[in-house]
């Protein structure tokens, strides 16, 4: 079988078929078919002649040379054809002319010769427009095997091209397969780096570990501006244990003018915080917000702890109240609720509308020195709510001293509570079932001393 096209090396390298190597395929293909169809146009040219060779043998005019001296089967035919023709008629002019018989004879002899002379030419040039004939069946069997050689090429060159577009396939899917292996990479990758950037963000938002006491300052040039900044600060510190317990320090500047309310509810613990300073004058027109409507009265109190909310403790500082703003239901110290509570150290509440302290249903409040000058009521403790005071003054209040109502319950030890310039029923004052525990101190009680009756009773 005749070859039509060079062999390219393997395309495949492990299981991945190269651009460059399908590319040579494709070209050694195409080369293939290009030979293949040349060799095809050959052939057919080749027996084209052929065939018009024999054609001309056989079938070229009279006295017109096939080849030099060479004439067609049918130039010798009709040569013979007249030669016949013309002994013919000197055959018939001897049966007229005795005469000339024998030279008409002796023609018609020669002319015979040359009749059977050309015919035997005739006969040459069939015979060679036979050969040429074939010649040309056997030029087109060379043809028809070079066709089929061609055709056994041209379907190798078709197989390689199979195998070529296979393995192209084969690179493709593996291309394919990669780009997904990469795909899934690059996922992974940003899955770790997700995850890194949470571990880094749970990392950082790790509240800070304190094994000491801090402090921080509030006012014009302090570390914050307002309380409640300050608390949120230190609210997001984790306290080690320490035997002697951690203190974190609010220290007010003498600048420092209060215009917000601070509350602690729902259980939040600020107790091991302490809010000190000296004299506090406080805005009272930023004193708007409501704490809870109780027995129809809405109360905006300027510390507050209720719903088990335990406020930080207050140490060393006079929050005294001013006038702007509305005066209506406006205190100082209210802890509202069972778990509610709030340590007081020589903190007082001056100046308010109603109440300095209020424990209310629970609260609970501890008090030592403070004070409630300028205020309605300096201590109140109602429904269960409960208070301990020991040595402060609330000789400045208006209308009552101390008040316990409605099971409400106070202990006063070394405590002056007559408002008055002597003792009155308005200093100490019991009301619907309120109890009170006086130990030494002074001022006036609503009733008398050690007896039950419907308000209450008075312990001295």
């Amino acid at each position: 079988m005749s070859t039509y096209y060079t062999a390219l090396p393997a395309v495949v390298d492990g299981d991945i078929a190269y651009a460059a190597d399908v590319n040579g395929i494709n070209t050694a293909v195409d080369s293939g078919f290009t030979l293949v169809e040349a060799a095809i146009d050959g052939i057919d040219a080749n027996v084209e002649g052929w065939a018009d060779k024999a054609e001309q043998w056989a079938e070229e005019v009279e006295d017109v040379a096939v080849e030099a001296g060479k004439y067609s089967a049918k130039h010798h035919a009709l040569k013979a054809a007249a030669s016949a023709t013309s002994a013919s008629g000197s055959a018939l002019s001897a049966s007229g002319s005795a005469d000339s018989a024998l030279g008409s004879a002796t023609t018609a002899t020669t002319q015979a010769g040359i009749a059977t002379t050309q015919a035997s030419n005739a006969s040459s040039s069939a015979s060679s427009a036979s050969s040429s004939a074939s010649t040309a069946t056997t030029q087109a069997g060379i043809a028809t095997t070079q066709a089929s050689n061609a055709s056994e090429s041209a379907d190798s060159a078709l197989g390689s091209a199979i195998t070529a577009t296979t393995q192209a396939g084969i690179a493709t899917t593996q291309a394919s397969n990669a780009s997904s292996s990469a795909s899934t990479a690059t996922t992974q990758a940003g899955i770790a780096t997700t995850q890194a950037g949470i571990a880094t963000a749970a990392a950082a938002s790790i509240p800070e570990l304190i094994t000491t006491d801090i402090t921080v300052t509030v006012g014009p040039t302090g570390d914050f501006a307002s309380i409640n900044e300050a608390i949120e600060e230190l609210n997001l510190y984790r306290r080690g244990y320490v035997g002697a317990g951690l203190r974190g320090y609010i220290s007010l500047q003498a600048a420092f003018v209060m215009r917000e309310q601070v509350f602690a509810k729902y259980g939040v613990d600020l107790s091991w915080m302490v809010i000190n300073g000296g004299t506090v004058t406080v805005e009272r027109s930023y004193m708007t917000q409501q704490i809870e409507t109780l027995s129809n009265y809405p109360w905006y109190p300027l510390f507050c702890a209720f719903y088990g909310g335990k406020l930080p403790q207050l140490a060393n500082a006079a929050f005294t109240l001013d006038t702007s703003g509305s005066s209506t239901n406006r205190g100082g110290l209210y802890v509202i609720g069972a778990g509610s509570s709030c340590i007081v150290k020589s903190a007082s509440f001056l100046n308010c509308p109603v109440y300095s302290y209020f424990a209310y249903r629970g609260g609970n409040i501890t008090v030592e020195g403070g004070a409630g000058d300028g205020s309605n009521t300096g201590l109140v403790a109602s429904q269960g709510g409960s208070i301990s005071a020991y040595a402060g003054n609330y000789a400045g209040c208006t209308s009552r001293g101390v008040y316990a109502l409605q099971g409400g319950r106070i202990t006063l030890d070394t405590v002056n509570a007559r408002i008055g310039a002597s003792n009155s029923a308005s200093d100490i004052v019991v009301a619907t079932g309120g109890i009170i525990q006086v130990t030494g101190g002074t001022g006036g009680l609503s009733q008398t001393a050690n007896t039950l009756s419907s308000s209450g009773i008075i312990f001295q």
